[in-house]
């Protein structure tokens, strides 16, 4: 069984504290806003975090956010397209599985704050049971589709889920950019707050649901996420499979 002290200082990307069970997870680059591509371990750093604390059975209610002003960027440019052989986008795979899987077996309810722009990989804080937004945040899926990669790493399956099939496949097919107010008309997220309130806020309604039932928190959890991870583990490796094969394609047409 993993412990706190196992976990909570061994990654370079993510910053994770804990107090009376709720946990979070703050994703950086270097203590700032994260950057992907900064730092080659970033993905890995991301799916490792969240399963060990996916196991950690004291932590009761998640936060997950980002540092500083921006969730994630920059957005996605042919400069940022992954290259390398099979081995690469093997690695990509098996850390998409386990980021998705991990945000699914958390043992208590998740709460997503998406503290300003999120570039790339939005769909991590909004598989949250609750979501809040700074005000000045916005969503773009610029790291597949508009910059030729397959939407297959879980957003073709989140996004559909969360605002519909016709909104999600505008989203994903035209890289449009969603704001805060939204994503709250749309549902995706609960509350907008300004940047200062955010966190506050999210420990706020952190320790209300810590205050539950040990079984009833776990439990609850379980019950409301099991149609999600049946959708993941049913589809997830199917969509991740085709963003392998078409990555190679292109980078092999590029050179």
């Amino acid at each position: 069984m993993l412990k706190f002290g196992d976990y909570h200082k061994a990654f370079k990307n993510v910053a994770i504290e804990r107090d009376a069970g709720i946990v979070q997870l703050t994703f950086h680059s270097d203590g700032g806003s994260l950057i992907w591509g900064k730092d080659p371990d970033t993905h890995t750093d991301m799916a490792n975090s969240l399963g060990m604390v996916a196991q950690d059975p004291e932590n009761r209610v998640i936060i997950i956010t980002g540092a500083a002003d921006t969730f994630c960027g920059p957005a996605a440019s042919s400069a940022t397209f992954p290259r390398g052989g099979p081995e690469r986008w093997e690695l990509l795979r098996a850390n998409a599985v386990r980021i998705l899987n991990s945000l699914i077996d958390m043992p208590g309810p998740v709460i997503g704050c998406i503290n300003g722009p999120a570039y790339r990989h939005s769909q991590i804080p909004l598989l949250g049971d609750i979501v809040l937004a700074a005000s000045h945040a916005t969503i773009q899926d610029s790291a597949h589709f508009p910059n030729s990669i397959v939407p297959g790493d879980g957003v073709q399956l989140v996004f559909p889920l969360l605002m519909g099939w016709n909104r999600a496949r505008y989203f994903l097919l035209t890289g449009q950019t969603l704001t805060a107010a939204e994503l709250q008309n749309l549902g995706l997220v609960n509350e907008v707050l300004p940047l200062q309130d955010l966190l506050p806020r999210a420990w706020e309604l952190a320790r209300t649901m810590a205050a539950q039932d040990p079984l009833v928190l776990r439990y609850s959890r379980s019950a409301m996420v099991a149609g999600l991870r049946d959708l993941i583990q049913r589809h997830l490796g199917h969509g991740l499979a085709l963003e392998g094969l078409a990555g190679l394609s292109v980078a092999s047409r590029d050179g």
